[in-house]
């Protein structure tokens, strides 16, 4: 379940050491095609997603194309927009700006294959000066990110304070442990030297050829569970008028998410960005983001059954919302507003927030234990209780 941690005091797209961003961009109508196929390369072809794994900063990023919206009426039938939109969201650790200058000095050829794509980039960004040998200047792609940005109304984490190094180190330090199992003598100890060395600092490697392109592989073939994205697009009524209070309070009760963001789409579509005839929708549209654990399926019918009341506060604004008390018509309002996502990418393993939980408390206890040495049985059996309630 997401945390309280976020207050007002803390900004919309910001809590804890996590951030989030979304931009939606017109797409150049002769550009489409080609991304199209590029999307679809990276999201099927075995390892595409190791170079946005080697930023290590980022816990999950979307890529959707979209070409139209939900009826404003709200019965969910595609309302054709004029202009196909790039809809992108990712949540990382660190500034914004680090970020975005991390992009571009790892990733510039993928940056301009995709975004290159959309109203603006070539302009504002390709022909921008003090490249420095580069292939655009990193102050022009933050420039031309936060020109696209959608305001984030409220967002939230499971676990605000965690980084996907410290995620990253506790899924290894958990597979260490199995692999000890059995060890002894000298073998042993090389292995708890190497859990310590774990919970004390960062992976030394970025995600290998295992965790980069086998591991998906074998989730994919094998149609494993894992953390699926969740885009929601829902027109509002004119009269609503939602507070960030009444959705922070929702997206709280959202259960097994591990970010969630809600963003407002305007009903001027972007049209300060430049293209011509620009979309003008008759209201302005809801839009959630979640990154969630299971099959989408599972998930909406635990919203439902779990955190009705939230769903209906939340959704309560949006046209033709059927409350969450109707089950069939609860679940066919969201599959008739989802949006889908064509590219996703993970920062690290997927693991419920469940066992997130466990692995970090763990590699906290690891890390305690090696600074401060080993306990007596009965204090270590206290501090494992205090830690527990702690975390």
């Amino acid at each position: 379940m997401v945390s309280a941690v976020a207050t007002n005091a803390i900004p919309a797209g910001h809590v804890g050491q996590v951030r989030s961003l979304l931009t939606l961009s017109p797409i150049r109508p002769e550009r489409l095609r080609a991304l199209r196929r590029r999307v679809a390369f990276v999201s099927l072809a075995p390892g595409g997603d190791r170079p946005l794994l080697d930023l290590a900063t980022i816990h999950f990023a979307r890529w959707s194309i979209v070409h139209a919206l939900p009826h404003p009426d709200g019965n969910g039938r595609p309302w054709p927009l004029s202009w196909a939109y790039l809809l992108f969201a990712a949540t990382y650790d660190g500034t914004q700006r680090e970020y975005l200058d991390a992009f571009t000095d790892t990733l510039p050829q993928r940056i301009q294959k995709v975004f290159g794509a959309c109203v603006g980039f070539q302009a504002n960004v390709e022909a921008a000066p003090g490249a420095d040998g580069r292939r655009f200047a990193a102050w022009a792609f933050r420039d031309y990110v936060e020109r696209n940005m959608l305001p984030a109304v409220q967002f939230e984490a499971a676990d605000p304070y965690s980084s996907v190094d410290a995620i990253r180190q506790a899924i290894a330090i958990a597979r260490l442990d199995r692999r000890s199992d059995g060890l002894s003598g000298a073998e042993l100890g090389r292995a708890q030297i190497q859990v310590e060395a774990l919970a004390l600092n960062p992976p030394t490697a970025r995600p290998g050829v295992r965790e980069a392109v086998l591991e998906p592989l074998a989730r994919r073939a094998g149609r494993r569970p894992g953390i699926r994205p969740l885009t929601l697009a829902a027109p509002l009524t004119p009269s609503a008028q939602p507070s960030a209070r009444r959705f922070r309070d929702a997206l709280q009760a959202l259960p097994d998410t591990h970010f969630a963001r809600l963003t407002r789409i305007p009903r001027t579509m972007q049209d300060h960005l430049g293209q011509l005839h620009p979309d003008r929708l008759p209201v302005d549209y809801l839009l959630l983001t979640a990154d969630h654990d299971g099959e989408p399926a599972d998930y909406v019918e635990a919203i439902r059954r779990r955190a009705g009341d939230a769903a209906d506060a939340l959704f309560g604004a949006c046209a033709a919302y059927p409350g969450a008390s109707d089950a069939r018509g609860f679940r066919d309002w969201v599959d008739r507003h989802r949006l889908r996502t064509d590219y996703y990418v993970s920062g690290h393993p997927p693991r419920t927030v469940a066992e997130l939980d466990r692995l970090l408390g763990d590699r906290a206890r690891i890390a305690r234990w090696t600074l401060e040495g080993p306990l007596p049985p009965a204090a270590r059996r206290t501090a494992d209780a205090a830690g527990r309630r702690a975390e």
